[in-house]
């Protein structure tokens, strides 16, 4: 990603999260073969809320009631070792920060990885965890205690008020004056990850395309298996400064095609992670399409033409052209994030280089 996201601090919705470790490591990994399992053994605000969507008529589906108690039934039949192993596994892939940087020994811990101690257990997991995120969070229950996931976003879109898309930098945040907002990505992905679809220093705001065209569910942390590093989204101490340079191939312009452009994204100290950045959000395809748009790159190119030519007739004087372009790139340079200026600067250098300005 192009910059870091600020975490919004201390929101009240934070607390789902905070109810879901109490019941995986304070129930759940404690379960006793010699205790039933019985409501009464969940945290006070959870049982709360429990109870309270069992017993309303208008919810059908039993998301939290059925689906803990089997949980807790299966756990009954762990031995303490396997306990451990799944407390530890619930711990590592709520470190987002850690699994990304592949720091204090934090290692993933997938569905599949799962599977393998216990299929049923996996399958109850993967459905319960998914309709936490995309069910439970917004029942009124819990927005009684915890408030809305939209109030969240606000909070997030006004202290991250670029209003750009991080992950690619060409598209808009949606922010708070609007009535949408834009969703927020399981960065580590919940259909590969157990225990962390609520946990929001995993959920990132991303814009359309980034989220539901390039990266759905790809995995930043694995490429076919083998383990790789990914930036952090909120990694606010390591911003990957990332370095952009684009080169032609011929200066016919308007004749471009993908295999006419060259463009390579560099990060000192952080290359392997801009790579899988890349890797997983087709970022050199995207970028090297805008060069080639009409209204984008070659929209730049003629603007930059045409506006040479202009100031020159207004001014009555012939200005120096490799001045006039040198200044179209500095202004892009100093809004980068404006209208994809941060591809324009590189694009114009590359047109000036190749002799098409």
């Amino acid at each position: 990603m192009l910059f870091p996201y600020h975490f919004v601090p201390n929101h009240s919705i934070y607390t789902f999260q905070e109810w879901m470790d109490d019941l995986f490591l304070n129930v759940w990994c404690k379960a006793d073969i010699a205790v039933d399992y019985e409501i009464d053994l969940l945290s006070d605000d959870l049982k709360a809320i429990v109870q309270e969507i069992a017993d309303d008529p208008r919810i059908t589906t039993d998301y939290l009631y059925g689906p803990i108690k089997t949980v807790y039934e299966i756990f009954q039949g762990f031995d303490q070792p396997v306990k451990n192993r799944l407390a530890e596994a619930y711990r590592h892939n709520n470190s987002i920060e850690d699994l990304c940087k592949q720091v204090n020994g934090c290692n993933p811990f997938l569905y599949s990885d799962l599977t393998a101690v216990h299929e049923d257990l996996s399958k109850a997991l993967k459905i319960f965890c998914k309709y936490l995120f995309t069910n439970v969070i917004g029942l009124k229950a819990v927005t009684d205690k915890i408030g809305e996931i939209d109030s969240h976003y606000d909070e997030f879109v006004t202290l991250n008020d670029e209003g750009k898309c991080p992950f690619c930098g060409i598209n808009s945040i949606k922010g708070r004056h609007l009535s949408k907002r834009d969703a927020y990505d399981h960065f580590l992905p919940k259909g590969i990850y157990p225990f962390n679809s609520i946990n929001f220093k995993n959920l990132s705001p991303m814009c359309y395309d980034c989220n539901s065209s390039y990266k759905n569910a790809k995995d930043l942390l694995h490429n076919n298996a083998v383990r790789r590093n990914a930036l952090y989204p909120f990694d606010n101490a390591a911003n990957p400064n990332i370095q952009i340079s684009i080169t032609l191939s011929k200066p016919d312009i308007k004749d471009l095609i993908p295999a006419d452009i060259t463009l390579t994204l560099t990060s000192a100290g952080q290359q392997a992670e801009v790579d899988a950045w890349m890797d997983v959000f087709r970022i050199e395809e995207r970028y090297v399409a805008k060069c080639l748009e009409k209204n984008d790159g070659y929209a730049w190119y003629v603007q930059s033409l045409e506006g040479h030519l202009n100031a020159s007739n207004e001014l009555g004087v012939t200005i120096d052209k490799d001045k006039w372009v040198q200044m179209q790139i500095n202004d892009a340079k100093r809004s980068p994030l404006t209208g994809g200026n941060f591809i324009k600067a590189e694009y114009l250098e590359a047109c000036k280089k190749v002799g098409a300005l």
